[in-house]
């Protein structure tokens, strides 16, 4: 099974590279080439591909039915277009102050709501309810700083994100390391928080955390 999800992981990212290079991502790479902001990495393309589609794989999105997916803080679009090319409708929601990502998600043709995640805010009006959220290198809980999300700011979002699932949907957060803290990733008590919700699961590295709607 291992094996086979790994070669449909490879082949999906076979396909995803081929689009977007047929799609003129060189002339990308050369109007964003003094581009100093960190993300411009996204531009060298097959590492991220690859990435997004092992997730894909991970989650179980590669030959499934088609979902309706939302991705939080959407970035470069490479997960939703790799999510898109394997028959999915997807969604992306990000701030819009990137050039880059800007020009990616247009690219790439991906439908993008602007709006920053913020403690405390719901999400704006997304329209039918979603099969799958997910988000990845979360940084929206502002895990750098010392106002960084509690577990309420955390009951909060994750409320707000469960009533735009239909039953059964899924939540998917793979969160960042956080290099200027002590903690791992996320602060103990976020953790434990958590880690005592009945239908979420929190990996022991605090990585990744999963949740079902009932």
């Amino acid at each position: 099974m291992g094996s086979s999800r790994y070669r449909a992981e490879c082949a999906l990212a076979k396909r995803v590279v081929a689009d977007i290079q047929g799609r003129g991502l060189q002339s990308l790479v050369e109007k964003h080439r003094d581009f100093g902001d960190n993300s411009r990495k996204y531009l060298d393309l097959e590492p991220h591909v690859e990435e997004v589609a092992h997730a894909a794989g991970r989650l179980g999105l590669i030959g499934a039915r088609p979902m309706r997916v939302l991705d939080i803080g959407c970035g470069s679009g490479y997960f939703l277009f790799a999510l898109k090319t394997s028959g999915h409708d997807v969604l992306g929601i990000d701030l819009e102050d990137n050039p880059m990502y800007n020009d990616l998600v247009k690219l790439l043709e991906i439908p993008r709501v602007g709006q920053r995640v913020e403690k405390f805010r719901p999400l704006p009006d997304l329209g039918a309810p979603f099969d799958l959220i997910t988000a990845f290198s979360i940084c929206f809980d502002l895990h750098w700083r010392e106002d960084v999300w509690g577990p309420e700011e955390w009951k909060f979002f994750l409320e707000d994100c469960c009533g735009r699932l239909r039953p059964g949907g899924r939540i998917f957060l793979n969160f960042n390391p956080a290099s200027t803290r002590h903690f791992r990733f996320m602060p103990d008590e976020v953790a434990d928080f958590l880690r005592g919700l009945p239908e979420g699961r929190l990996t022991p590295s605090k990585e990744r955390f999963t949740l079902v709607r009932a």
